[in-house]
């Protein structure tokens, strides 16, 4: 563990410089999000249906969750298909309560 930590402090202090300029440059790339409001874009709704849906999914005992039921007027759709739901199963859990 120590020989771990010893890896990383020096990884750390040899590339302090670089590090610094990526967390400058990812602190002005994501500028604009820090504000005030939600940024609403095209497919907002649809993501949030995703997450809705993974959601309603695992309370019906599904798992991996792959139709969502809420989706096309509940015709249901089969999002899950076509992208990976595998970062909306902590949002979903987070919904549940």
């Amino acid at each position: 563990m120590k020989r771990t930590l010893n890896i990383i402090k020096g990884f750390l202090s040899d590339n302090r410089e670089i590090l610094i300029i990526l967390f400058i440059m990812f602190f002005m790339c994501t500028l604009p999000l820090h504000n005030k409001y939600t940024v609403i874009g095209d497919d907002y709704g649809f993501h949030l249906s995703r997450i809705q849906g993974v959601d309603q999914g695992i309370r019906a005992g599904n798992f991996p969750v792959k139709i969502f039921y809420n989706m096309a007027n509940t015709y249901t759709y089969g999002a899950g298909f076509f992208y990976s739901n595998f970062f909306l199963y902590l949002p979903a859990i987070l919904r549940m309560f």
